[in-house]
């Protein structure tokens, strides 16, 4: 936004009472509030499609008044944009009790990050679709000896039997523990075994790679999840007048530093299993 509008935004370094500019507010209620106006199914058995390009091969969007008070969260509802009624339409998923709050999904497979620039929250206890952000060049790095060479990265076979995953409570874990999910979406991982077998200390190299990464994103966030936690527990303090945009902050880090956390105890016990004497 800065890059497009240079002389419409306080300076990088401008004091706190001059944010959010008048053109920060209006883009974040546009990033926020928009939905969706292309065309979707007028089948009410199916939810609605991910947005598709109109025949001009643009994305089409609108505020929606009442549909944008809707919350996210585990879905109890479903909306999309009937042709044939020419409005949005608001449906259960279930049976929705007198009382209970209607949620959708905002959005599928969105990282934290993403939330956090496009809606200002993120998901709470975990996120099935965040990401750890593993830069493509440390990716490159894994790959040795030209186009020839094995593919570069973790096997993912290994990794789920150094996690005590198999066939019958894999799907169980993975459901119950959103954090895991999302690192082992994030990971390098190949799926099948190579015929003459998996070298350890390679496999190892590159987990030890990955972890000291993850540690290093990790030593960089300066204060520990206690003081975020102390510091949101100020804020509900009767005398307190909290700043949303103070919380809203926090609460990513703290998000952000448990799924951090995940992935560094996950590739510790990963090297363990490879090679006890390497455990970082």
């Amino acid at each position: 936004l800065r890059a497009l509008f240079p002389h419409l935004l306080p300076a990088p370094d401008a004091p706190p009472e001059e944010y959010p500019s008048s053109l920060l507010w209006a883009w974040a209620c546009v990033r926020s509030r928009a939905f969706s106006c292309n065309e979707q199914p007028e089948s009410v058995d199916s939810p609605s499609l991910p947005p598709a390009a109109d025949d001009a091969g643009q994305d089409c969007f609108g505020f929606v008044p009442f549909l944008d008070m809707v919350n996210h969260g585990a879905p109890n509802a479903d909306f999309h944009l009937s042709t044939l009624h020419s409005a949005f339409v608001l449906r259960a998923l279930n049976d929705i009790k007198e009382g209970e709050e209607v949620l959708i999904n905002y959005r599928a497979d969105m990282s934290n990050r993403i939330y956090q620039a496009l809606y200002g929250f993120v998901p709470q206890g975990g996120n099935f679709g965040d990401s750890l952000e593993i830069p493509d060049d440390l990716l490159a790095s894994f790959k040795a000896g030209g186009e020839e060479a094995p593919e570069p990265g973790l096997h993912a076979t290994l990794l789920e039997q150094a996690l005590g995953l198999t066939p019958d409570n894999v799907e169980q874990v993975l459901l119950a523990d959103p954090r895991l999910n999302a690192v082992l979406n994030s990971l390098p991982l190949i799926k099948d075994l190579p015929e003459d077998g998996v070298d350890p200390i390679r496999e190892s190299e590159i987990a030890k790679t990955l972890f000291d990464y993850i540690l290093a994103q990790r030593q960089a966030m300066t204060t520990s999840l206690d003081q975020d936690q102390s510091l949101l527990l100020e804020s509900l303090q009767p005398s307190a007048s909290p700043d949303p945009a103070v919380t809203s902050a926090v609460n990513y880090r703290m998000e952000r530093k448990r799924l951090l956390n995940k992935a560094a105890a996950t590739l510790k016990g990963y090297i363990q299993v490879l090679r006890p004497d390497q455990v970082p």
